[in-house]
């Protein structure tokens, strides 16, 4: 899982994982956090996976590409990713791709909207398009029903991902129409070298006790492991590394909290304040990312005039002020919870 920038430096270093090699890229020197920047784009770049990547690799080497996916498995272990760089494979352009948070719209009017435009071709040169559902564990009963027949008999042009935490969910009549792969957690060896790479292409020297923490703190998720390592990587301190990770929200509650205030739940106040109450000062403006390119997502695939008109204010509200610190993610929350229409 490395940056993907199109020019690579003579530099590598052996992973061990995915039987590759990461190599060191010319950074991009963004403001993206390291979750972000460091997102793969190709199969090669997934580390930990190595099953699901080889099976997914014979596939399309034999030329037999199935219409439907299920990649199930914990948070940050890669599931949208490998949707994502399955996107890629099949060269569906940016606006072919359609993804969806499930459990944020999980009703049949969603899955109409998404379903309604499936069967014409996408425009320009690839007529392929592709529909990646996270969360799809969430969607309503309705909704699986809406979604079976396109699945069943999908045009040849149309793919599905579906990415989940919980496959048991997942109702077997469209479970048994897909090809399922269950990504597990990162080993902890495979984490700890991927987190040398890191830190090399980034400059930082992170101490081996400090690399140790992170890798706990992570719990087999590379995103996890490296919003670990941007939240400590100003400090050699043992102690106050430890302290910071146990302060850190993981994406995941950012995440929830984006649903909360998409959905205009204004009793979630308590759950907004509990979410800044345990970001640490590095991962202040990285939320603000995060919360801007959710509601980006959701606005762009939005069909309502008047939800649209809201996610507009309320991407507003966050773009309009630089989140660099704690008072100024209140207020734009505030401001999202309480003054949006």
């Amino acid at each position: 899982m490395v940056n993907s920038a199109p020019s690579i430096s003579g530099q590598e270093k052996s992973s061990g994982t995915n039987g590759e090699v990461l190599q060191t890229i010319v950074l991009d020197h963004s403001i993206l956090p390291y979750h972000l920047k460091y997102r793969p784009k190709t199969f090669d770049e997934v580390i930990g996976q190595d099953a699901a990547v080889a099976s997914l690799q014979s596939l399309f080497k034999r030329g037999s590409v199935p219409h439907a996916y299920i990649f199930s498995g914990p948070s940050g272990v890669g599931k949208t990713t490998l949707a994502r760089i399955l996107a890629s494979l099949l060269k569906c352009d940016p606006g072919a791709v359609v993804e969806a948070d499930a459990a944020t719209y999980s009703g049949i009017d969603s899955i109409r909207n998404i379903t309604s435009s499936l069967p014409y071709s996408a425009f320009g040169d690839n007529p392929n398009k592709m529909v990646i559902l996270d969360e799809c564990h969430a969607l309503s009963k309705a909704a699986w029903q809406a979604l079976l027949k396109t699945i069943e008999e999908p045009p040849a042009h149309v793919y599905f991902c579906l990415c989940t935490t919980e496959a048991s969910k997942i109702p077997a009549t469209i479970s048994n129409r897909c090809h399922t792969f269950t990504l597990k957690p990162v080993s902890p060896s495979e984490l700890g070298v991927y987190l040398e790479v890191i830190a090399e292409i980034e400059g930082l020297t992170v101490p081996a006790a400090i690399q140790t923490e992170i890798v706990k703190f992570a719990d087999g998720s590379v995103r996890k492991a490296l919003v670990g390592l941007s939240t400590v990587s100003d400090t050699k301190d043992l102690a106050e590394a430890k302290e910071l990770l146990n302060r850190t929200i993981d994406e995941d509650d950012i995440i929830n909290l984006c649903r909360i205030l998409v959905r205009k739940e204004k009793t979630g106040w308590n759950k907004a304040i509990e979410v800044v109450n345990g970001l640490s000062k590095q991962n202040m403006e990285a939320a603000s990312i995060v919360i801007m390119e959710y509601i980006t997502t959701t606005l762009l695939r939005s069909t309502n005039e008047n939800e649209s008109a809201r996610l507009l204010s309320l991407l507003d509200i966050f773009a309009a002020t630089p989140i660099t610190n704690r008072p100024t993610l209140v207020l734009a929350l505030g401001r999202a919870f309480f003054a949006a229409d």
